[in-house]
């Protein structure tokens, strides 16, 4: 049994259906799973940070297309519906600690990507 694929399909259970919208026009459908929200901490300060983050992590499945890895980057958005089909958008922001866009939810990469967006739900078309 290996325990990455048993935690990635407990994931599923509590994920929302959404859509990545690459800045290249290339759209992924996705299904994410809302870890926290927070503000972010910027290391051994008591300023609290500016940019308020959202966490999201997704198989890695949900981000390939042609065999090729498309993971979150600057200028992506993140659409993500309600069960009665509402939408909000979510533009995509790095980690203040790492500076990344992503990274891997888990010790063993390939499963899961975490990736971050802003905390600034708009309204989106479904």
């Amino acid at each position: 049994m290996n325990p990455y694929r048993q935690l990635s399909r407990i994931a599923g259970v509590f994920s929302h259906r959404a859509k990545l919208t690459k800045s290249d026009g290339r759209v992924f459908d996705l299904s994410v799973k809302p870890e926290q929200k927070g503000t972010e901490e910027f290391q051994k300060t008591t300023v609290p940070a500016a940019l308020v983050v959202r966490e999201w992590t997704c198989a890695v499945e949900d981000l390939t297309a042609d065999g090729e890895f498309s993971p979150p980057t600057a200028g992506d958005a993140l659409t993500v519906f309600s069960d009665d089909e509402t939408a909000v958008k979510y533009d995509c922001a790095r980690d203040s600690v790492s500076g990344r866009y992503w990274d891997w939810q888990y010790l063993r990469p390939g499963y899961r990507v975490k990736f971050y967006t802003k905390y600034n739900p708009k309204e989106a078309q479904a």
